[in-house]
């Protein structure tokens, strides 16, 4: 069955001979269980706006009916106690300064001082004044300037005269610049290989070609090659040319 709607508890009617008490219907089985004043069981039917409603102390007379109007409101009740005090504002901003009073029977007193003013703006730097009776110490270094352009190099000068033992060398001197790399000669003659072979030098070669056409000049052999045996890996025998160069 849906659930009717609610009324707030406990409502009796106006009047004495009227008064019914109403309860909600998820209050109602408790209120019938507790007595109620009479009967422990629902009366049939019900509708979803309907409330239960008990005239009497007799048993068995609790009935569905419709919810009682609202009442008129009541009177205003009397003014509850003052609550506690709330946390204390923020400091307002200070006001003016009120202008000064005139002078009192004793206007030897100073009166309370003013307000300190706004700070001034910074003056200009002042010339630097004479040196004081201790000039020597000198001020602060100032900052490293950039450094200037390489100078030319100058011409060397005259030799000085010799010293006492002037055959003690001096400091040998800084290394000159590298000059710059000339220009490629021309290509000289080819070499001519016959300076290694001058007149009546014996050539020697496992080869039975005439070395003239690989040296130049002129070569004759001088005896029939001569067979050498040679040791392993080659066991068989290589026949050596010997050449003699006569122009």
């Amino acid at each position: 069955m849906p659930s009717p709607t609610k009324q707030g508890g406990f409502q009796p009617r106006n009047t004495p001979a009227e008064r019914r008490a109403f309860f909600e219907v998820d209050k109602r089985i408790r209120v019938l269980e507790k007595g109620g004043g009479g009967g422990t069981s629902l009366p049939p039917g019900g509708a979803a706006t309907q409330v239960l409603a008990k005239a009497s102390a007799a048993d068995n007379d609790v009935h569905w009916v419709a919810p009682a109007p609202k009442g008129d409101t009541g009177a205003t009740g009397p003014q509850g106690p003052i609550g506690p005090a709330g946390p204390k504002g923020d400091t307002g901003s200070t006001g003016a300064t009120g202008p000064a009073g005139p002078a009192g029977a004793d206007s030897t007193v100073p009166g309370p001082a003013g307000p300190q003013g706004p700070q001034g703006l910074k003056g200009d730097t002042g010339a630097a004044g004479p040196a004081g009776a201790d000039s020597t110490v000198p001020g602060p270094q100032g900052p490293t300037g950039p450094a200037g352009a390489t100078g030319a190099t100058g011409s060397t000068g005259p030799a000085g005269p010799a010293g006492a033992d002037s055959t003690v060398p001096g400091p040998a001197g800084p290394a000159g610049a590298t000059g710059p790399t000339g220009a490629t000669g021309p290509q000289g003659p080819p070499g001519d290989p016959l300076i290694f072979w001058p007149v009546g030098s014996v050539y020697t070669s496992t080869l039975a070609t005439n070395p003239s056409g690989l040296l130049g000049g002129t070569w004759v052999e001088l005896v029939l090659g001569t067979a050498i045996a040679i040791t392993p890996p080659d066991p068989a025998a290589v026949t050596i040319h010997y050449w003699n160069r006569t122009a």
